[in-house]
């Protein structure tokens, strides 16, 4: 995903928060890598996107601070979430 990222004040630039706010623009298919692709996370992706016709759109943030998996995680990671 091509994510546009900008602070809650409205600037955008390099970041230093741990959350934020974000819009889906479009999708991209990446091929694999021998050796760089993490393929839980990747079994994960692809689960998550499965879920239903475009459930993608509705990420809304980028975190990157540690929390618990919620409802609103559309795919957790141990140093990121995508949320709606």
């Amino acid at each position: 995903m091509r994510l546009r990222w900008c602070r809650a004040s409205g600037s955008c630039g390099p970041a230093a928060e741990t959350e934020l706010s974000v819009r889906v623009l479009t999708m991209v298919a990446i091929y694999s890598a021998v050796g760089l692709r993490d393929d839980e996370l990747n079994d994960r992706l692809g689960k998550a996107m499965a879920g239903g016709s475009m459930q993608w759109l509705a990420i809304k943030r980028l975190r990157r601070d540690a929390h618990e998996p919620a409802a609103s995680c559309w795919l957790h990671g141990p140093s990121f979430c995508f949320s709606t």
